[in-house]
């Protein structure tokens, strides 16, 4: 089958859409199409498209990446083509509607963004990770797991925060947690794994823990997830998707600050769907200082236990249900 996926934007497209690849490749053409895609994202052997987009009030850019997906479906003949949403995928999705080409739309919220609602009547199938009436509940990502044990501190166990703004990185959640740290350690004893992002200072963040005595990891980004939340107690973060279904996977509650100016408030949702399931906090950051964060903190410190607890009876509810594989999915449809 010729396959393909259309992504781009932040990792929460980004990463399912390269574990998507990697359970097609081998017997399957896959290949990619989308606005902001980089080079060697996918491996160094990919081939991509990158189609112009732009938000849906950018209509000359929309254009321009409309007709560039025309010549490009024409020329790939694609068996389906797999969105990942979001208005980088747009042009993409919208040349494959005209052309009657089949589709297939993931979504990783808890419900539908704007571009896959645009497009539901026209797709063969939705694929979602909550069960949802009218869609295909898929298994929960990350649906491949890199187990690699990497030694990140040494000496016994000390309670562990695991502190990152997603993809993309957060400076607020950099600056209200350091700024939290002094209060925290007048309570207990920790240390922290904090992935500051690329636009933060790394160096200037080390120096900040040294000066307060705090153990910390700090990295602009990290591709071996699971062995930092192997290791951790509490995480705090923002509320994209990927976040919430690892932080699921690996069992570890935690306090999320949604991202303010998510397309259509959906980190705040997905928020709300992970405290209302007793997973964690959330508050938004409008209404967050360090004396907040902190009584948060130790609000789930002390209840850290019947968190953990509502994750695994979630987990055990969730195992119940029918679930496909997404991969699966895309190939029923791309054989019809």
């Amino acid at each position: 089958m010729k396959i393909l996926i259309a992504a781009g934007g932040t990792g929460g497209h980004l990463f399912p859409a390269e574990l998507l690849a990697s359970d097609l490749e081998g017997e399957n053409d896959v290949f990619f199409a989308g606005y902001g895609l980089k080079k060697g994202f996918f491996g160094k052997s990919s081939r991509f498209y990158e189609i112009l987009s732009g938000p849906l009030t950018k209509f000359w850019k929309i254009g321009v990446g409309f007709i560039q997906s025309l010549w490009m479906l024409i020329k790939e003949k694609p068996d389906v083509i797999v969105s990942f949403g979001s208005y980088h995928v747009f042009p993409v999705v919208l040349a494959a509607k005209v052309l009657r080409m089949p589709i297939v739309l993931f979504e990783a919220n808890t419900q539908l963004g704007k571009v896959n609602r645009f497009f539901r009547k026209s797709a063969e199938a939705i694929g979602m990770q909550y069960p949802v009436p009218g869609a295909r509940h898929v298994l929960p990502f990350p649906w491949k797991i890199q187990e690699e044990k990497e030694e990140i501190f040494k000496g016994e166990k000390v309670f562990t925060f695991l502190v990152f703004g997603g993809s993309q990185g957060a400076l607020f959640i950099n600056e209200i947690f350091l700024d939290a740290v002094p209060i925290l350690k007048a309570e207990f004893d920790f240390r922290v794994i904090h992935l500051v992002g690329k636009n933060a200072d790394e160096i200037e963040i080390k120096t900040r823990y040294e000066k307060k005595g705090i153990r910390a990891y700090v990295k602009p980004f990290a591709k071996n997830m699971h062995a930092l939340y192997s290791i951790s107690d509490l995480a705090i973060a923002r509320s994209g998707a990927g976040t919430i279904f690892e932080l699921l996977h690996y069992e570890v509650p935690a306090f999320l600050i949604p991202y303010p100016y998510a397309s259509e408030d959906h980190q705040r949702k997905n928020a709300d769907y992970f405290t209302q399931m007793g997973a964690g906090l959330f508050m938004e950051q409008k209404m967050l200082t360090a004396d907040t964060l902190v009584s948060q903190v130790l609000t789930l410190k002390r209840n850290l236990e019947k968190h953990h607890k509502a994750i695994l009876d979630y987990k055990e509810t969730q195992a119940k249900l029918e679930k496909v594989a997404l991969a699966d999915l895309v190939l029923e449809v791309a054989k019809r």
